[in-house]
């Protein structure tokens, strides 16, 4: 490559450089050479939020915000037996409830918090269910949530659900 040839990829670049930093929100000087890079670069508008730390805690994903905010989640299995002893026209529901604990000192008020049901199996077989809500959570744990279902017992039924949280 000539040196003429540089330059002009020298200044594609820089031109290029300058379009996704104004469409970022950057202050544009009026001389768009790469000795105001830099500067322009620097104007960009901090973001309103962005994550400072992630990783695992237990079983948890969790990240924390700059703003404070903090998330966690799961994805997990429990054995439960679903019981015709506590049948309400022809609704089954477990004999235990679903609940786990946030990771230690996550949040410092009850978050909003998302426990769903992912299946229910027995073996090879499949089955219909709903979760629903028997006590509230925490700062430190979930709610407690009993697996419902219209339809026979199981006596040991595989539940999988997840777990999505997200407060202060």
């Amino acid at each position: 490559m000539n040196p003429q040839e540089q330059i002009d990829r020298i200044k594609a670049n820089v031109a290029e450089t300058y379009s996704v930093l104004e469409a970022a929100g950057a202050t544009m000087p009026d001389a768009r050479n790469s000795d105001n890079l830099p500067a322009t670069a620097a104007s960009l508008p901090a973001p309103a939020a962005y994550i400072t730390e992630s990783g695992m805690l237990g079983v948890y994903n969790y990240r924390k915000w700059s703003d404070g905010t903090k998330e966690c989640w799961y994805r997990g299995t429990a054995t439960r037996a679903i019981s015709a002893a506590s049948s309400i026209s022809g609704i089954v529901v477990s004999t235990a409830a679903i609940y786990g604990s946030y990771p230690t000192g996550l949040f410092s008020e009850p978050p909003a918090c998302q426990l769903e049901l992912q299946g229910i199996t027995s073996g090879s077989t499949e089955y219909n269910g709903w979760l629903y809500t028997v006590a509230s959570g925490t700062a430190a744990r979930t709610p407690q949530k009993q697996v419902a279902r219209i339809g026979t017992a199981i006596s040991s039924a595989t539940v999988a659900f997840s777990i999505y949280a997200i407060g202060k």
